[in-house]
C-alpha cells in the first residue's frame, strides 16, 4: 500500500481504478444516491453514473442490500469514463453513517481484487477508522 496526500481526482488520469464509498440505497426511481463526498463528485462530474450502478445493486442485493465491492470493467463498451469507478459499501442506508463491521467486509473484496490483479491501480480515500495498512502494494490510500 502506499499513501498519498492530495485530492483522489489526481488519480482520474490515470489507467487506475478510483474506490468510491457508498451506501446501497436506492431512489425510488432507482438510482443510487450519490449526495454526500466523493459519490456526490464523481455522480456530478459523471451524470448517469447513478442510473448504472444503481441498476447494478438493484440487480444484485437491491436498496439496502449487501454488495460489498462493484466493480463493473465491461463498462468501457457503454461509457468508457464509468469504468474507471468502483464502488466500496460503507454503509446500507444512505442516513447512516459509516458501518465499520461492513466498511472493514467491503476492503476484504479490495484486498482480493488487487491481489489477483497486481498489475491494475486501486485508488482509495482514506476511511476513518478503517485498517487500511494490509492493503497490497498496488492499493493508493488518498488522505487530504
Amino acid at each position: 500500500m502506499h499513501e498519498r496526500r492530495g485530492n483522489i481526482w489526481s488519480a482520474y488520469m490515470t489507467d487506475g481504478i478510483i474506490v468510491v464509498p457508498s451506501c446501497s440505497t436506492l431512489a425510488p426511481d432507482d438510482r443510487l444516491m450519490m449526495a454526500r463526498g466523493l459519490a456526490r463528485q464523481v455522480n456530478e462530474a459523471h451524470p448517469g453514473i447513478d442510473i448504472v450502478f444503481g441498476a447494478c445493486i438493484k440487480r444484485i442485493c437491491g436498496s439496502e442490500g449487501y454488495f460489498y465491492f462493484l466493480y463493473r470493467p465491461d463498462l468501457k463498451g457503454y461509457r468508457e469514463e464509468l469504468a474507471k469507478f468502483a464502488l466500496l459499501q460503507t454503509k446500507r442506508r444512505f442516513k447512516n453513517g459509516i458501518d465499520m463491521q461492513l466498511t472493514a467486509e467491503s476492503l476484504w473484496s479490495v484486498r482480493a481484487i488487487a491481489n489477483y490483479v497486481p498489475d491494475r491501480e486501486i485508488n482509495i480515500t482514506n476511511i476513518n477508522g478503517a485498517d487500511l495498512s494490509s492493503m497490497p502494494d498496488n492499493v493508493t490510500v488518498w488522505r487530504r
